[in-house]
């Protein structure tokens, strides 16, 4: 007998998972660079200014090693399914805090949006532009698991390009904020994977390691 799989939340993890990830910069000549990193949290807490978090670490390789990589910070996530980041800036891109002091918590997502709702952004390029506006929410499955996913457009009703998926982040990669400051479009998930799983994979992008 099959019986119909049912939806649950899917909280953000905090152990067992990889981001991997691609960003896009220019040079002095204008010419794009293209780099590759990755994000891992594997169940280690820690306690920053008297706020319990789980410990996010950035490296350069294609399998996590605690005692190469970097720690950066942490994420928690509230009773009201929002996922908050306190830590370092890894780079100018992740996440971006010309907006933000470097020691404010900031939120990456929340899980609790409804369709049509707003989220306020600054994009310091192309003034006015200031919303990401829900425009659908689906239930999908990843892995054998159904979680919700968000898409967004922005003022004018054009697709920004980007989604939330519970339990593994924005397609825009981990450092994707929300909140006042987002993190630049020229940022992509390639891989998400929980327990050695693999669980979301940009297909545009043969191998999730590609860059290493």
């Amino acid at each position: 007998q099959v019986f119909a799989q049912e939806y649950q939340y899917v909280p953000f993890p905090d152990s067992g998972v990889v981001w991997s990830e691609v960003y896009y910069v220019h040079d002095e000549n204008s010419d794009e660079k293209t780099s590759y990193e990755c994000f891992a949290v594997n169940g280690e807490d820690t306690i920053i200014n008297g706020q319990a978090y789980t410990k996010v670490y950035h490296f350069y390789d294609s399998v996590f090693n605690k005692n190469t990589a970097t720690s950066i910070g942490g994420i928690r996530e509230d009773s009201l399914k929002r996922v908050y980041y306190k830590g370092e800036q890894v780079h100018s891109l992740k996440p971006q805090l010309q907006y933000a002091k470097p020691e404010d918590e900031i939120i990456l997502f929340d899980f609790n949006i409804e369709e049509e709702d707003t989220i306020d952004f600054v994009n310091s390029d192309a003034p006015g532009m200031d919303k990401f506006i829900v425009s659908r929410i689906d239930t999908v499955e990843f892995s054998g698991v159904l979680r919700k996913q968000f898409f967004f457009k922005d003022y004018d009703s054009s697709l920004w390009g980007f989604s939330w998926n519970e339990g593994i982040g924005s397609t825009r990669g981990l450092l994707f904020v929300s909140g006042t400051i987002p993190m630049s479009r020229n940022n992509r998930l390639i891989c998400f994977f929980e327990n050695k799983e693999l669980v979301f994979h940009d297909t545009d992008y043969t191998d999730c390691f590609e860059g290493f």
